[in-house]
């Protein structure tokens, strides 16, 4: 699989147009009319002929941020909230299409059940976490102050903050009794209380983007936008507790079965799965996270965040990912997150179009014409994969793009 993210179209639909004048173009009422592709088309003799003119506009793209929702997270989740306002404002600055969705880590299970903490499994599963104007963030959002706050709203997580409060407020309580921060959190009483005062710490992030990209919640996922997945997580995948026993850098790592990676869990599976079910579809995984190399004493910051007692482990599944898919990685102990933003963004520069979608797959009758901004006619050429029209080179922005094809009616 080709591991790069490119930005694809974000088209401006500037009208549709029939080629013979006395046909009006007009949905099919019918229950499989036009491919149920919400184009409109003429139904002749068990054809559908569509003829669409579209001007492109700056791409289009769907962001899903998923975050690390557990103890020890709130300080990264304000540090990305804080930058997140320039990611969005390059995105509205080349007219780009967006939408932004945010997910949590947590994954529910046998050990891990729905209750008030998650939300009732709201938060849990892939669910989007619901925006003040729905379940995503887009362009029409409202203004950038809007859509900020909007952002800083979903991603600072209430239940996080709960957790560490918790968590200290346990440990100051045990200092004053004399009690060492193991006779603390060993306690039957804090136990007890740590599963109604906190989600779980059981890290699941690729296995939540997975269910995101097989159940498409609220039909975040379009068919003709690329995916950029950018993760937040002081964990590895299930706290790294799914490794077979080894020594690194003085530490021994020993395999725990509860922990052990299902095939949803692992950077592998989530490739295979992507070149299955989106074959064509271009995509990257950033990963902001605790790099094994270039910042070793990053582990140690976060695990100082609740005294102690929730550590932290390199991000290697994460970082797997990223490397398979041309990602951003970086060190989630940065003094701010504005470099890596920056970098993800710039790989959206002068990536306008490269595709367009069409209604059904290798209809044999496709034409394209193209129109320059300043009225040229730019020759590039163009190819049909599957259901979509593929061009060798990137069009500039205000190029008017002319498809015209048919498909056998449904």
């Amino acid at each position: 699989m080709k591991a790069w993210m490119k930005w694809t179209l974000a088209f401006g639909m500037t009208g549709l147009y029939v080629a013979c004048s006395p046909k009006q173009f007009s949905k099919d009422p019918g229950f499989n009319a036009c491919q149920n592709s919400g184009q409109n088309c003429v139904s002749e003799n068990g054809r559908d002929y569509f003829s669409v003119s579209e001007t492109v506009a700056g791409g289009k793209i769907d962001v899903l941020v998923v975050t690390d929702n557990s103890a020890s997270m709130s300080a990264e989740q304000a540090a990305l909230a804080s930058r997140f306002s320039d990611f969005i404002g390059n995105l509205d600055g080349k007219k780009i299409d967006y939408r932004i969705g945010v997910v949590t880590t947590d994954i529910s299970s046998a050990e891990n059940k729905p209750r008030s903490i998650n939300k009732n499994g709201a938060l849990q599963d892939g669910k989007l976490i619901a925006f003040p104007s729905g379940a995503f963030l887009t362009k029409e959002s409202g203004t950038l102050s809007q859509k900020d706050a909007a952002f800083k709203s979903v991603v600072q997580r209430q239940e996080t903050l709960a957790c560490e409060s918790f968590i200290l407020s346990e440990l100051s309580k045990c200092s004053s009794q004399g009690l060492s921060k193991e006779q603390c959190i060993e306690r039957p009483s804090y136990m007890s209380a740590y599963d109604t005062k906190c989600v779980s710490g059981d890290e699941r992030g690729i296995f939540a983007a997975r269910l995101v990209m097989e159940n498409n919640p609220s039909g975040f996922i379009r068919k003709d936008a690329d995916l950029a997945v950018i993760v937040l997580s002081d964990e590895d995948v299930r706290g790294g507790l799914y490794r077979h026993a080894y020594a690194s850098k003085g530490e021994t790592h020993v395999l725990n079965s509860a922990y052990a990676m299902t095939n949803k869990d692992s950077a592998d599976s989530f490739t295979s799965f992507m070149s299955s079910k989106y074959a064509n579809k271009k995509y990257n995984v950033h990963s902001i996270t605790v790099p094994y190399y270039t910042d070793p004493g990053c582990r140690a910051v976060q695990a100082a965040q609740t005294g102690g007692v929730v550590g932290s482990t390199y991000g290697t599944q994460y970082e797997n990912l990223s490397a398979a898919t041309g990602g951003i990685r970086g060190s989630i102990c940065d003094s701010n997150y504005s470099v890596i933003l920056q970098s993800i963004f710039d790989q959206v520069k002068g990536q306008i179009l490269d595709k367009v979608a069409l209604a059904c797959s290798n209809p044999p009758d496709v034409t394209v014409s193209l129109t320059g901004p300043s009225g040229s006619t730019p020759s590039v050429a163009w190819t049909v994969v599957g259901d979509q029209v593929r061009f060798a080179s990137k069009l500039a922005v205000g190029t008017t793009v002319k498809v015209t094809y048919s498909c056998e009616t449904m």
